[in-house]
């Protein structure tokens, strides 16, 4: 497999909606430098457009932002030798929200969710040389708006009420502990990707029986090979938290999904903290064809039998709320996590 990261050759700019998308995307005026991953209140701030918007009363000052539509560009080299490792496929790991993505002028994908990664064949569209990758995000602000005025205002206790409407971080429109900032951008990296097969995914449930005495791991990975080839095998093995092989399994025929459970005697278990040690399992497929590795993808795995014990509580209405790991009742406490920064791409 062979990846390419998109991290050069990006421009960005607020919209002009005045002109159509060819208009506006064809106008060289305006561009400006930008990093990816990043979202448009980065880059403004780095190029002394914008005020810290941390500082003061500056998060007033760059309300704009969130409620303007932005393009991103990205003029990249493209070989057809590339097709010599399989099909290229354009990899997102995340648009931050609302956002249309057009390869050289061609619509690829519409997406409206910031939380899910995004893979397009696209070696049908590529063209020898030069080639422009071009994605519209529009104002989530206005989105979320105009689905709410369509189906109905919900009860929110802070923030803009049209949040609700938006697969987007709710704390972007403002929270107690922190500002409203709606960004926009590319906020997970971008990549091509050449693979004839490759793992698409890997998942590993874990029971264990009520004595802690036994624990069955189930694995289940998923390959995809558009170009099946007899030489391609899937390796899966099980270690220990010592880093030892506690078993394997070779998969010699490569199906879209691949299953095996390995079954575990007195496993070492995973305990909260100030309960025990947090002993994990390492579970690693590798793809292979012949004697080249073509992609390795890891888990680490805690084994731990959790449950929330609700019982009848002797002389009073309702029931007990505890949980229980590993058979012993722990104490939950805990502590909120906001996120480091508003501008995620920055942690």
């Amino acid at each position: 497999m062979q990846r390419r990261e998109l991290v050069e050759g990006w421009s960005f700019k607020q919209r002009d909606l005045a002109k159509t998308l060819e208009e506006d995307s064809a106008a060289e005026e305006g561009w400006l430098p930008a990093s990816v991953p990043g979202v448009v209140q980065g880059d403004l701030l780095a190029l002394g457009i914008i005020p810290d918007p941390f500082q003061s009363l500056n998060e007033v000052a760059v309300q704009w932002v969130g409620e303007s539509d932005w393009l991103y560009r990205c003029r990249f080299s493209w070989s057809p030798d590339d097709r010599a490792h399989g099909e290229t496929t354009l990899c997102i790991g995340g648009l931050d929200t609302c956002a249309t993505v057009w390869l050289n002028e061609r619509q690829i994908l519409v997406s409206d969710n910031m939380f899910l990664a995004h893979r397009v064949p696209v070696q049908a569209l590529l063209l020898p040389g030069d080639n422009e990758l071009l994605i519209v995000f529009e104002s989530p602000l206005r989105i979320g708006q105009a689905r709410e005025a369509e189906m109905g205002k919900m009860a929110v206790w802070n923030g803009d009420s049209s949040r609700v409407y938006v697969r987007k971080a709710q704390y972007h429109y403002g929270w107690d502990w922190g500002p409203s900032i709606l960004t926009a951008g590319p906020w997970q990296p971008i990549w091509l990707e050449n693979a004839a097969t490759r793992i698409a995914d890997m998942h590993c449930p874990i029971e264990i029986d009520e004595d802690l005495q036994y624990a069955r791991f189930a694995a289940r990975v998923t390959v995809e090979h558009p170009e099946p080839t007899s030489l391609a095998e899937l390796h899966v093995a099980l270690y220990n938290p010592a880093d030892e092989l506690v078993a394997e399994r070779t998969f010699s025929r490569l199906e879209e999904t691949l299953e095996h459970t390995f079954d575990v005697e007195r496993p070492e278990l995973w305990w909260p903290y100030d309960y025990g040690a947090q002993e994990r399992y390492r579970l690693v497929s590798t793809l292979r064809e012949g004697d080249v590795i073509m992609e390795v993808k890891e888990q680490r795995l805690g084994v731990r039998r959790v449950q929330l014990v609700q019982d009848a509580i002797v002389g009073e209405a309702g029931k007990s709320f505890r949980f229980e790991v590993n058979n012993v009742p722990v104490f939950c406490g805990g502590a909120n996590w906001i996120p480091a920064d508003m501008l995620l791409p920055r942690v």
